[in-house]
């Protein structure tokens, strides 16, 4: 920003203070070598936008959207009142909370000068703050003033004294003139502030010199304000104006539900709950009635705990009003996207296409391959030619891709698409319906002909991925016994591929048999093996890249995206038959180009460059750019010794560059000098921009290392491209980014299915919606492309800051709608995209999004946005981005919320404290949780049927969803869920996003549950507990309280998705012997000391700590809500029994312990002392032990003394004690971080307080750990007795059983064993022929014997020699030439096959 205007450039200057714009423009740019850099950016030009980890960004942004809700939870509060007898408000009703409401805007527009004063730091946003902070003074004493008035004064009263009256005794019932006075000026202030609280919903204008001032749909709707809202001469509503109306109607849709839904329901339970409570102890009555002390009522424990109640009541029904916005715009978008889907594509049918369907399909392959120019008679000749070349290529790629047999792909390239319910392949199927669906899609656009085409390269980066399945990872772990191997899984997931893979590669086909044999000899004299190894070798190789092929690996996301080329070759034939192949070469290497950004080349193991060799092998046109590092040595100063300098370069290597024969690497074409180290974040971004430079053509498409591309999607590639020429269909501008739908292969397994569920539903509805009406859509990194000019105008594909741009793909859109420019989705067009599998892999990717969403709101991209976008955007751009991580945090709040406040209701009935207060806070409770969980459910099902109503028809719409429900879905994302809100909740608290290798690969191995309980336990296991004690001890406190049906089944629901979701999905978890080997390594790892031990991971908690910001602690914990009703409960119920305000004290700190922990450190300092040997090494299981015992004699001897202590007084003080402790523990961990931080724990006093008290701390803490574990673990014991458990939950998790699988090792081996029989014949048949040509070139009948070794080595020179002729003889054939030989060749040898 600061190159932006030429008054900051005025104030660059070099380090001798001479200006650099002042010198001539052509001797600028020599002079920024000794510009003073340091003083531009820190002094000259200030940061524009200061960064703070916490809440204040989000709220600060996004204020508009809590103040619409703030003010209309009023609303609907006003009106329930209104008809509330009871809640007259000294006669005022609705309107005694009318001052309140009015001042919210002010307040709110108030702390947003506040924010982006201290932000930005100018002195013109101070100003504005101090002028509005006085306003905001004025408008406060005026809301207080009219307050005042209306609780002094009865609204009859005043209303009397607006009449006239003559006699005295009507002017005494009259309220004062002041008052009227006074109320009326106030409430002329207050209007006035809603004035000003009205311009807060308006967006802000940003200052004109700004380049991301230029919102191109703010900007067109201003326009409307000042012509016609009518197109001129028509009854039409402009396009800008049917834009706007459909984006805010949407958004009225959902408010109106969600206003509705609390107007009828939540408030009253609400308003109903609070009276229960109100009447458990009347203060009002009790104050009363005796007069002289009505002071102290006020301050009895009983009133105190129903104020405590009644706040924390209308606390979570605020939460839950919050909470509930995302999920009717779930369920809005749902049938909004779900009925635009239905009039773009129409209902998805397992039925394919009639003869009228089919025609009309193939004439539209003129948006593919235009017409000749002059063509009119032989139009239509001309284009079923087309659609003849295209479809048998397609059929082709299918067939390569083991998709078909031989006799299918016979069938569809005689009689095309009518043939499609034959072919057995389901990914076959699907891809087809797709392709012919998609000929259709109205928004499809005239490709012009890939002539005219623009450029496009696909960038694809590429860090620790995989680029080819080993070979060790598809064989079967002998020595384990492991029952899960990868092949194993993947032949009995695609049984129909592998059986097309052994009959393609085992046929009787001469030319492939030649093929192979040249193969197998090429690697026979490439590592110096014999022929019979050398076949083991290919044919391993081949199944190597069968199973990438069904794999999330490099080599699948490369051979996906070269069929780009081959699709152009094609449509460059059709449109130019008489081309000679060098003008189709030139213009394939102008139109398209494959860049792998390979960060890592440089220090890759053999074996990946083995992998890339295969690579570059298989695809001799792909480029691949990485970073290299050279060291320069040069003399120092003055020849003072030398001095090292660290030069970064951005190379490039294709096929035709030299190996290295020292390094096994190649030698780059191109090198380019970057000027510093160019990993200045977390590496994606950097390694996408440091491969810009060797990009070609105007478009940039970005795919990740785990996608897919198909033949027949390359084939509208042309079509895309179009859309970067014709523009955005609604406001006539080209579009910066344009994104396209995903197709989630990775659905392997229950986790798998989940996963790619979730990722179908935001790839298609989720985006078409935000897109369209709602305009919110951004950047999502794949398989979006992108205008080249516009990207390297914003700085690069990706915003780079460490940690702040962790999500780095957003920023993309989010600049590029800042400038000005659109974003739109289109549905014509797939690629393939693979999500994680594995129950950790997908929990972590999770992980990344919420912290870098975090990171997110905090930049100066998401504050412009939100106070620049209109209204109806600001609520797209929130919801579908940082309001759904929020979400889930509120719908967690929400739930601990509602237990708990039954909960304390129930302790405080038992006790006697207040009569009716379980059954008061039960009303609410039963009549919210149970449709708050099913809205819940709903908007997290209902998307996914819309989807799949389109997609695959009614049927696939109701029982795929119920399948997903029978696999355990809703265990999964009520855990996920809280996962979610926990991480982004977390990281404004403490900090630390980074980037997390997540693993893609098949969840086949089971997670210890060391590594479960390390991972999961703060998250889910902890609030899990506490969720499960609050309703199972809510009964038993308070045997009266009232909780429906529902509300277990919901509630209960949430406790054991949180505690026991990681085993259900873990592999294996049901097996005796795992669940014993698990015990015995959760034991050690308990007792370990090391680093990779229980006192690690405590550490890495407490280490946490001083990462907290001073402001996060004004926020109080849910430990400290929790412990101040309980402690006041606890008092007052055990004052019958005498107990005084120490020995509660002593109660919530108990004294036991911490002697106990001190008499142990004693004793081991003791034995330090008097033993050489002794160990300075921890032992936090001594401590938990002597914690433990200490515990358990109080125990025994509280109850000694009161054995006759109800059941609800010792949970009640089981309770108190445990929320105490918590709070306690925890505040004392911060200190003791801050006082170590702070050094103070130099000075020995306190250096041997701190560590007397982390002794403590320690104890508790493993205790904690100790008995959660084992409880855990125990039902997993009980389990695994159960006859066929362990068989039943393989098929749950994978659809498949242990019999199958070993059935897939069979026909694994058996499948190898062929195809290495069918290579050493044809390798000893090949090579008799190769050995007679080179007999006979000898002369006459000479004859020379020959040592084997030496004949060997010749036969195989020969061999690669005839090979090469072959390739190069193949290589000069044309493409269509080739593709007709090969459909020839199959038609003769489908009968064979």
């Amino acid at each position: 920003e600061a190159f932006w205007s030429l008054d900051s450039l005025s104030k660059l200057r070099t380090t001798s203070g001479e200006s650099v714009m002042s010198a001539p423009p052509a001797e600028r740019w020599p002079l920024l070598k000794s510009t003073n850099w340091e003083d531009f950016f820190y002094f000259s030009c200030g940061k524009t936008h200061k960064e703070l980890r916490w809440w204040t960004g989000l709220v600060a942004s996004n204020r508009r959207i809590f103040l619409l809700h703030a003010l209309t939870f009023g609303g609907c509060f006003i009106a329930v009142t209104n008809d509330t007898p009871h809640w007259d408000f000294n006669g005022w009703y609705g309107l005694a909370v009318m001052p309140l409401m009015l001042i919210l805007a002010p307040l709110s527009a108030l702390m947003g000068l506040a924010f982006e004063a201290w932000a930005s730091g100018d002195l013109r946003a101070q100003k504005r703050f101090h002028i509005g902070a006085l306003l905001g003074l004025l408008v406060v004493a005026s809301s207080a003033c009219v307050s005042y008035v209306q609780y002094a004064v009865s609204f009859w009263r005043f209303e009397r004294s607006m009449r006239p009256c003559s006699d005295d005794e009507c002017r005494a019932l009259q309220a004062p003139l002041f008052y009227v006075l006074l109320f009326w000026l106030c409430i002329t202030l207050l209007v006035v502030s809603a004035a000003w609280g009205a311009l807060e919903f308006m967006p802000q204008s940003p200052p004109p010199s700004a380049f991301d001032a230029n919102l191109l749909f703010e900007r067109r709707t201003e326009s409307l304000l000042r012509k016609r809202v009518r197109v001129p001469g028509s009854c039409r509503l402009r396009k800008e104006a049917v834009a706007w109306f459909k984006l805010h109607a949407f958004w009225g849709v959902v408010w109106a539900f969600k206003v509705t839904l609390c107007r009828l329901v939540l408030m009253p339970a609400l308003i109903d709950s609070h009276d229960a409570l109100s009447e458990s102890f009347p203060s009002l009555d009790v104050a009363a009635s005796n007069p002289e002390e009505g002071w102290r009522t006020w301050g009895q424990p009983a009133h105190l705990v129903r104020m405590m109640l009644n706040l924390i009541l209308w606390a979570v029904g605020g939460t839950i009003y919050i909470a509930d916005t995302w999920m009717w715009y779930q369920i809005t978008m749902t049938f909004w996207g779900g009925a635009a889907g239905l009039v773009m594509h129409g209902k998805g049918s397992t039925r394919f296409w009639r003869n009228k369907e089919l025609l009309k399909m193939q004439g539209s392959v003129e948006k593919l391959v235009p017409k000749e120019e002059g063509s009119k008679g032989g139009g239509e000749q001309q284009l079923k030619a087309h659609w003849g070349k295209l479809w048998s290529a397609l059929v082709d790629d299918l067939f390569d891709g083991d998709l078909l047999t031989a006799d299918e792909c016979k069938e569809l390239r005689l009689s095309g698409m009518a043939k499609i319910p034959l072919v057995l392949s389901s990914e076959a199927r699907r891809r087809l319906n797709f392709f012919a669906r998609s000929l259709f899609d109205p928004h499809l656009p005239h490709s012009g002909g890939a002539v005219r085409a623009s450029g496009i390269t696909v960038l694809i980066p590429h860090y620790k991925e995989s680029i080819l399945i080993s070979e060790e990872e598809l064989k079967q772990d002998e020595q384990k016994k492991e029952r899960a191997s990868l092949m194993g899984f993947l032949i009995s997931y695609f049984h129909h591929d592998w059986s097309n893979f052994i009959a393609r590669t085992t046929g009787n086909d001469a030319d492939d048999a030649r093929r192979t044999a040249s193969a197998a000899a090429r690697i026979a004299e490439a590592k110096g093996i014999d022929i019979e190894a050398a076949c083991a070798s290919y044919s391993t190789l081949q199944m190597r890249k069968w199973a990438s092929l069904r794999q999330q690996t490099l080599y699948r996301t490369v051979a996906g995206m070269m069929k780009n080329e081959k699709a152009l070759e094609l449509l460059l034939r059709a449109q130019l038959p008489q081309a000679p192949d060098a003008k189709i070469a030139a213009l394939l290497s102008v139109k398209h180009r494959c860049v792998v950004a390979m960060q890592r080349y440089g220090e890759m193991t053999p074996a990946e460059l083995e992998d890339v060799e295969v690579l570059l092998e298989d695809f001799p046109t792909l480029q691949v750019s990485f970073i290299e590092e050279r060291v320069n040595t040069t003399n120092g100063h003055r020849g003072r010794g030398a001095k090292q300098d660290v030069c970064y370069f951005s190379c490039l290597i294709d096929s035709t560059c030299e190996i290295d024969p020292t390094t096994g690497r190649r030698k780059p074409r191109f090198r380019v000098e970057l000027p510093g180290h160019p990993i200045l974040g977390d590496g994606k971004a950097d390694n996408q921009n440091c491969a810009i430079p060797f990009t070609r053509g105007t478009v940039l498409q970005m795919i990740d290392a785990n996608q897919e591309g198909y033949l027949e999607e390359s084939f509208k590639l042309c079509c895309a491209l179009r859309e970067f020429e014709v523009g955005e269909r609604i406001f006539g501008t080209r579009p910066a980014v344009i994104g396209f739908r995903e197709h989630i292969f990775s659905g392997l397994g229950s986790l798998g299915e989940f996963a790619a569920s979730s990722e179908l539903v935001f790839g298609t509805l989720v985006q078409r919606s935000m897109a369209y009406p709602l305009y919110s859509r951004y950047h999502y990194g794949h398989p979006d492309m992108l205008s080249k000019a516009a990207m390297i105008a914003q700085g690069g594909v990706s915003k780079a800051t460490k940690g702040l741009n962790l999500s780095e793909d957003v920023f993309t859109g989010m600049e590029a709608v800042l400038r000005g420019q659109t974003v739109v989705h289109r549905e014509y067009y797939q690629v393939g995209k693979g999500r994680d599998m594995g129950f950790l892999s997908i929990l972590n990717f999770f992980v990344k999004l919420s912290k870098g969403t975090a990171r997110m709101t905090t930049t100066r991209q998401a504050h412009r946005l939100g106070v620049r976008l209109s209204l109806g955007r600001l609520l797209g751009f929130y919801y579908a981005h940082a309001g759904y991580y929020v979400g889930q945090l509120h719908w967690y709040h929400a739930t601990y919320g509602v237990l708990s406040l039954v909960f304390l209701g129930s302790l405080c009935q038992g006790t006697g404290l207040l009569p009716t207060a379980a059954n008061s806070v039960s009303v609410m409770a039963n009549l919210i949780y149970g449709p708050l969980f099913g809205l819940f459910l709903a908007s997290a099902l209902l998307p996914l049927s819309a989807v799949l109503l389109v997609e695959q028809g009614f049927v696939a719409a109701i029982a795929h969803p119920l399948r997903l429900v029978f696999s355990g879905s809703a265990f999964y994302f009520i855990f996920q869920s809280k996962c979610v809100g926990y991480q982004l909740a977390d990281e404004y608290a403490f900090g630390g996003a980074a980037y997390m290798a997540t693993g893609r690969g098949l969840g086949i191995h089971r997670a210890s549950f060391q590594l479960l309980y390390s991972t999961f336990a703060l998250p889910t296991f902890y609030p899990g507990v506490e969720l499960a004690l609050f309703l199972a001890l809510s009964p038993v406190a308070c045997p009266t309280v009232t909780l429906r049906p529902t509300l277990w089944a919901f509630s209960m629901l949430f406790p054991f998705s949180l505690l026991f979701s990681p085993s259900i999905f873990n592999p294996h978890c049901f097996e005796l012997h795992a669940i014993l080997t698990d015990f015995k390594a959760w034991t050690k790892w308990i007792s370990d000391t090391g680093n990779g031990g229980w006192l690690s991971e405590h550490r890495k908690i407490c280490d946490k700590k001083p990462s907290t910001h001073v402001q996060a602690m004004l926020l109080p914990s849910k430990e400290m809500l929790m412990t101040i009703p309980l402690l006041l409960t606890s008092y007052e119920a055990m004052q019958p029994y005498g107990f005084s305000a120490v020995q509660l004290l002593l109660v919530m700190l108990p004294p036991a312990p911490a002697v106990g922990v001190g008499v142990a450190s004693i004793i081991k300092y003791m034995a330090g002392l008097c033993s050489k040997t002794a160990s300075d090494a921890e032992t936090p299981l001594i401590f938990a032990i002597v914690v433990g015992l200490a515990l358990a004699v109080e125990t025994a001897l509280f109850h000694s003394r009161f054995p006759e202590l109800p059941v609800a007084h010792w949970i009640t003080l089981c309770a108190t004690r445990y929320f105490s402790l918590r709070f306690v523990t925890n505040s004392f961990v911060y200190v003791h971080q801050q006082a170590t931080k702070l050094c103070c724990d130099n000075v020995q006093p306190f250096r041997a307080l701190l560590e007397y008290g982390r002794q403590v701390v320690m104890g508790y803490a493993l205790l904690a750990d100790l008995f959660l574990g084992f409880c855990l673990q125990l039902p997993l014991f009980f389990i695994a007795f159960i006859p066929c458990i362990s068989g039943l939950h393989l098929r749950f998790l994978f659809n498949t059983s242990s019999g199958r699988l070993e059935e897939s090792l069979q026909q694994h081996l058996k499948g190898q064993r062929s195809m290495n029989r069918t290579l050493r014949q044809s390798s000893r048949n090949n090579s008799a022929d190769f050995g007679s040509k080179s007999r006979s070139s000898k002369d006459g009948s000479r004859k020379v014997k020959q040592d084997p070794d030496n004949e060997k080595a010749e036969l195989i020179k020969e061999a690669l020699r005839d090979a090469d002729k072959a390739m190069r003889d193949e290589k000069s054939i044309p493409a269509s030439s080739r593709s007709e030989r090969l459909r020839k060749k199959k038609e003769r040898s489908g009968g064979r096959r």
